[in-house]
């Protein structure tokens, strides 16, 4: 499990936090007095559903799955929204807003701002493994190899050994 999650990186992490974000809204949205169509529960469990199964697996370009349903969602329940502040305006709605609409619709939307940074971020880290510089023989002093100019460890001395010794009498 250890090295499960030390090869993920943060696009596998956005996708659990929507997964995370999508599971209250749907609670929050679910039993709120505003909800009056199914499809948008409906979208935000896709999105869900998806989000979990992009974090577990990954391939190209499913990322854009659960953004999509995400997204939808979000803009449908901005819909409804618009809806319920016409009819507060209008006075045909003197209850306002439920809690639990506001909620769904605040968790609603950093779901699909997780799932845009699932899709911009990478799922995996990629793991780079550099060769070691291998010590010269003789001590690495320079001079054993005709491209070698001045030897020893990068950084040290540098090309100040290739120079030749100043003769301070001339």
């Amino acid at each position: 499990m250890k090295e499960f999650f030390a090869k993920k990186s943060a696009g596998f992490y956005a996708s659990v936090v929507a997964v995370v974000l999508g599971i209250v809204a749907v609670c929050a949205f679910a039993p709120a007095r505003e909800n009056q169509d199914s499809t948008i529960v409906v979208l935000m469990i896709l999105g869900i559903l998806c989000s979990a199964i992009v974090a577990v697996k990954h391939f190209p370009l499913t990322e854009y799955i659960p953004l999509i349903f995400n997204a939808a969602a979000l803009a449908m329940v901005f819909n409804v929204l618009l809806h319920n502040l016409a009819d507060i305006f209008a006075k045909n709605n003197v209850i306002g807003l439920s809690t639990g609409f506001i909620l769904s619709m605040v968790f609603c939307a950093l779901a699909a701002i997780a799932s845009i940074v699932a899709v911009a971020a990478k799922h995996e880290r990629r793991i780079i493994v550099l060769p070691s510089r291998r010590p010269q023989a003789g001590g690495g002093e320079g001079g054993e190899d005709p491209g070698d100019v001045g030897g020893g460890a990068a950084g040290e001395q540098g090309a100040v050994d290739a120079l030749p010794p100043d003769d301070e009498g001339v």
